[in-house]
């Protein structure tokens, strides 16, 4: 069970994380993959084409924030796809959640998850299922992967990050 916490948009690729994951149960991978985000209007029909009888993908709209812990407890795996971020709170928030993390190549997603991470091109529908199918076959991975993004996730809070603001704003008074 993969879980990809974000909002549905382009740019976060969920359309080819689909297809991708078609692919695979399609190839007899018992994959399943937990969408949770809010999406635009003008996107939802398309969107709702794409997974409609697909049993495999479930798309569980926009949660509240307090409930989301369930939805990684239930999950065996965080997937991580989006080409543009500027702060990934998102990816952050899901290496404190110690699941193994799959994630976009792209910057700045490899300067915080470090080697904690598979990363994937998430604009390349072979190159999703290639690694998936690596992710998939090695339970010493995606151990390994938990472990070392369970333990980066420690340098990353929200009173070290108001303490250096509140410093960095003094230093220039």
């Amino acid at each position: 069970k993969f879980l990809y916490i974000s909002t549905v948009n382009y740019y976060k690729h969920q359309s080819t994380l689909i297809d991708a994951f078609d692919y695979l149960v399609k190839s007899h991978f018992p994959v399943e993959l937990n969408l949770v985000g809010g999406i635009h209007k003008n996107l939802l029909k398309d969107f709702n084409k794409k997974i409609s009888g697909k049993e495999y993908i479930n798309y569980h709209g926009k949660v509240d924030y307090n409930k989301i812990d369930k939805y990684y407890k239930s999950s065996d795996a965080f997937i991580f796809a989006s080409t543009c971020e500027n702060m990934p709170n998102i990816l952050v928030e899901a290496m404190q959640s110690g699941l193994p993390i799959m994630s976009s190549h792209y910057g700045p997603m490899p300067e915080f998850l470090k080697d904690g991470g598979l990363y994937f091109d998430p604009e390349s529908l072979i190159n999703i299922v290639a690694k998936i199918c690596e992710f998939l076959e090695s339970k010493e991975l995606r151990f390994k992967l938990a472990n070392t993004s369970f333990s980066l996730a420690k340098n990353y809070s929200w009173k070290k990050c108001a303490d250096e603001t509140f410093n960095y704003l003094e230093s220039l008074v």
